[in-house]
């Protein structure tokens, strides 16, 4: 009999199925002889193997050889511990795939999905590479050592005038080809350097005369690691390129300097805001080097919403805009059926991160006519409301998927962009790395594996949430709903961060987020909370369809978190909203 997910066996015309799991593991529990034995079980799948099951000592690694169509690839599996390595011949690809340190017997499902070629173009040579179909827009190859060039630097993929940093995504319909971009290092004697040690150098100072500075990795057989102070003071530079090899840039190294386009890699370990003090830096793009950390968090759902914005920029859209509230607390597919003339796109992630970029990101793909509906959340004034061209270390957590995301922003208005890039590196540094093939819409929120996706196309969570029967307190900040604690330089940086939005034409409207009436500040009440809606609805630019006070509803309605509401109450609050749209003819 064919070994499968179950055993079908036919009694009397119809199908009994037993678990095949069951059964191997009642098998192997009652095999006294075995106890250190672990048995791995694959699923029946798209693809061939010559071993389906393979019986080994506990903790041992589990190695499949896994026979597919060369336009298929394994996206992922049940079990979180493995490494894939592919060989691809002619059509077939032909993998080993090793599952690490198992410690029970278990049955793994391969998640086969569609692969799509790209051809990679080095010196006039083709290297094709299937990646796997698992985006709108996929991730170019970070495989930089694969295409290393004596004396020369590779600063990304160029398709047509377009630039995709390495690991950055880029547009895929049937095949694309990219083609290298490399930068000739500048020479040696355009620098004084320090040789630290028999493998080490360290650049103290620029003295070509070249606008266009491409560090040298190496400088006579050592790495060049470093960047010492004052290295780079007072320059006009068109473009820097810094290598991967370099890990340290000291403060007071571009002092003073005006960059017109930054080239770094993601590996980049120690740099702070003072490194660049005073310098001004129109554009930055990083290339990456190493695996992503977040692809399977909600950090990750950042780039995929990306992709759907980006794919409406010239289509009528309706952009629901905040922190993690507006991800559980909109349903989009009942929205985009009421207004038919518009596409919805939930943008929401993250409340706790800085809104600022968020916004310009959005403004850059948004037209007259548009519509962006605001929902701030009132347990982080200063990232909601108080809302300045700032990073913080999550942003790059966010954009982790796709660094281009960056080249949208000015760049040069921002604060503090190296320190919250060394803090982001500082937390890569403790996470596991995983695949840009893996997507946050195939994990739930506690990072388990979800068949059907745990996104919809619109980016709304949409993985069932029970009522809060408990009436549970769940801990989270509690929101602030008194106006004592929203100055006027508060409402007046939200007012000036939307007003670029405004002069485009784009309708402006603003939805109280809904927060949970057990999880509010000592000092907010009802009473508090009716005269902060009199204060913001005077002071803020944008139509309310809205009221504080009513914002504040039953801890029933949420789940997981106090600002999370439940799947119910998102019917409720979407059904809602749209009747306050309609009646009012906001849209």
């Amino acid at each position: 009999m064919k070994i499968s997910l179950i055993f079908s066996m036919r009694d009397s015309g119809k199908i009994v199925k037993t678990s095949l799991l069951s059964l191997f593991l009642l098998c192997a529990c009652n095999n006294g002889n075995k106890e250190q034995l672990v048995k791995v079980v694959l699923e029946d799948g798209d693809y061939s193997v010559a071993n389906q099951i393979k019986e080994q000592p506990k903790g041992s690694d589990f190695t499949f050889d896994i026979t597919l169509d060369v336009n298929k690839a394994i996206a992922s599996t049940t079990y979180e511990n493995y490494t894939i390595s592919e060989n691809i011949i002619e059509n077939k690809r032909y993998d080993k795939i090793t599952f690490h340190q198992v410690n029970y017997s278990t049955f793994i499902t391969l998640y086969i999905v569609d692969a799509v070629k790209i051809d990679y173009e080095i010196d006039g040579i083709l290297f094709s590479e299937y990646a796997i179909k698992n985006h709108e827009r996929l991730n170019t190859s970070n495989d930089y050592e694969s295409f290393d060039k004596e004396g020369y630097c590779l600063t990304g993929w160029q398709k047509g005038d377009e630039i995709v940093s390495l690991g950055s995504r880029v547009d895929v319909n049937e095949a694309v080809r990219l083609k290298a971009r490399y930068l000739k290092e500048s020479e040696k004697n355009d620098f004084e350097y320090e040789i630290m040690d028999d493998t080490h150098v360290t650049i103290k100072k620029y003295v070509g005369e070249g606008k266009t500075i491409v560090l040298p990795s190496k400088i006579d057989g050592r790495s060049t690691t470093a960047i010492a102070k004052d290295a780079f003071a007072d320059l006009e530079i068109e473009e820097l390129v810094i290598p991967r090899s370099v890990g340290i840039i000291a403060n007071g190294s571009f002092v003073n300097c005006h960059i017109k386009q930054l080239v770094f890699f993601d590996n980049l370990s120690l740099v702070s805001n003072d490194s660049f003090l005073d310098c001004k830096i129109d554009k930055v793009r990083i290339n990456a080097v190493k695996s992503p950390c977040y692809s399977r968090n909600y950090f990750g759902a950042y780039p995929e919403k990306f992709d759907r914005l980006l794919s409406l920029k010239d289509k009528r859209k309706i952009v629901l805009y905040g922190g993690s509230s507006v991800r559980f607390g909109f349903d989009s597919e009942l929205i985009d059926q009421t207004f038919t003339d518009y596409e919805v796109v939930d943008m929401g992630v993250f409340a706790y991160t800085q809104g600022y970029p968020q916004l310009e990101v959005i403004n850059a793909f948004m037209n007259e006519g548009d519509v962006i509906i605001a929902t701030p959340e009132f347990d982080t004034l200063k990232n909601q409301i108080d809302l300045k061209p700032l990073f913080d270390e999550s942003f790059f957590a966010m954009i982790e998927g796709n660094y281009d995301i960056l080249s949208i922003l000015d760049i040069s208005k921002y604060q503090n962009f190296f320190h919250a890039f060394n803090l982001y590196q500082r937390y890569r540094e403790k996470l596991t790395g995983f695949s840009y093939s893996d997507t946050a819409y195939n994990y739930d929120e506690d990072g388990n594996y979800v068949a059907n996706h745990s996104y919809n196309r619109y980016g709304d969570y949409i993985v069932y949430r029970r009522n809060n029967e408990e009436r549970r307190v769940y801990g989270v900040v509690p929101a602030i709903f008194n106006k004592t604690h929203f100055s006027a330089e508060m409402i007046d940086n939200f007012n000036n961060a939307f007003s670029v939005l405004k002069n485009k034409g784009v309708k402006l409207i603003y939805d109280y987020s809904p927060r949970s009436d057990l999880s509010i500040s000592e000092d907010s009440s009802i009473q508090s909370a009716i005269e902060l809606d009199e204060y913001l609805k005077a002071n803020i630019d944008m139509a309310f369809i809205s009221n504080a006070e009513e914002s504040i509803i039953d801890a029933y309605y949420f789940y997981g978190t106090d600002n999370h509401l439940s799947t119910e109450g998102v019917g409720i609050r979407t059904k809602k909203v749209i009747r306050t749209l309609l009646d009012g003819h906001y849209i």
